[in-house]
Order: structure tokens, then C-alpha cells, then sequence
């Protein structure tokens, strides 16, 4: 079995979401356990004289947390080329097929499933966004002020000789300065 990445498990979960009609996509986490890791989900095993779980370290998935989910997903170009977000969840579901709460199992993570859905609007594109924003806004604004600067010619025509020759000169430094001026 060819093991994937968490991120790629992830995005497309993302992508088969978008695709669906009601814009919701679930997956046990034991699907996704046997996709990163590249081996089934194990069975529990238990301790028969304390009960315990004896190989609940060998079924975990440490890297399937919230921070990494969000990060994954919010990098997602062609969810804000389409104006969405994901959002996500962790859901567990009964032998019935219907939704319950987490202290109702074991804790052995058989039930649990991640979902994903879409909603309309984009992830916040944050200050790194608005920063470069604000700096093209910043840019055009000294461009155009450069390009007025430069239409605008000084009269000297009452000047002459020696006067008008170094006024030309300081006018033809002035331009280049101007020009050259990021």
C-alpha cells in the first residue's frame, strides 16, 4: 500500500468536499490512520488483569490536530480562487450510523471521523496581505506623483548665457533623479 502524506489525505478531503452536492466530506480516522501510515488500523488489545489498552500508542495519530488541519487547509489556493473556506470537525459515529458524543466510546478512536465542509467567504488573508497591499497602493501613488513631477518643465526663458546653460544642466540631473527614484 503507497503511504500519503497527512497534508495530501487532507486536501483531498478538501477537494472531494467541494465536489459534493451538500459541500461535506467524512472519513474515519482509522481510513486516514491507513492511508499516512501505510498499514490497518490496529485492534485494541487489552491487559485481561487491569483492563487497560496495551497498544494505544501504536493506534494514535499525533499529527492530526487542529493547528496542522487549519494550516493545511487555509494554504489551499483554489479555495480562495473559488471564495470558500473549509472548516472541520471531529464527529463520532454510533454502530447505528448516528452521530453521538465522545464519552460514549472507549476512546480507541474507531468511531471518530474527521469531516470537512465549505463554507462561502475566504479564509482572512491576514497582515502579511495587507501589508503588501498597502505598499503597491504606496508604489502607484509615488509613480504618479513622479510622473507629474517630470510633465512639470521650469520656466527659463528670462534666464541667459552662462545662467540658462546651468539651469539646463540642473533641470536634466533633476529629471534623472526623479527617474531614478523608487
Amino acid at each position: 500500500m503507497q503511504k500519503l502524506t497527512l497534508g495530501e489525505v487532507i486536501r483531498e478531503m478538501v477537494r472531494n468536499a467541494m465536489a459534493s452536492e451538500n459541500g461535506e466530506f467524512k472519513v474515519p480516522v482509522s481510513q486516514i490512520f491507513k492511508l499516512v501510515r501505510g498499514k490497518p488500523y490496529p485492534e485494541m488489545e487489552y491487559d485481561e488483569e487491569t483492563d487497560e489498552i496495551l497498544n494505544l500508542a501504536d493506534r494514535s495519530m499525533p499529527e492530526l490536530k487542529n493547528s496542522y488541519i487549519y494550516n493545511t487547509v487555509s494554504r489551499m489556493t483554489e479555495l480562495r480562487d473559488a471564495n470558500k473556506r473549509a472548516r472541520y470537525k471531529f464527529i463520532w459515529i454510533d454502530d447505528e450510523g448516528e452521530q453521538t458524543r465522545p464519552g460514549n466510546f472507549d476512546g480507541d478512536g474507531a468511531d471518530k471521523y474527521l469531516v470537512i465542509y465549505i463554507e462561502n467567504g475566504a479564509h482572512w488573508t491576514g497582515n502579511r496581505e495587507k501589508k503588501k497591499q498597502e505598499a503597491e497602493k504606496e508604489a502607484a501613488i509615488i509613480e504618479r506623483f513622479k510622473a507629474r513631477l517630470l510633465k512639470i518643465t521650469p520656466n527659463v526663458i528670462d534666464l541667459l548665457g552662462e545662467q540658462k546653460e546651468g539651469a539646463l544642466i540642473a533641470l536634466a540631473r533633476y529629471y534623472e533623479m526623479i527617474k531614478e527614484t523608487n
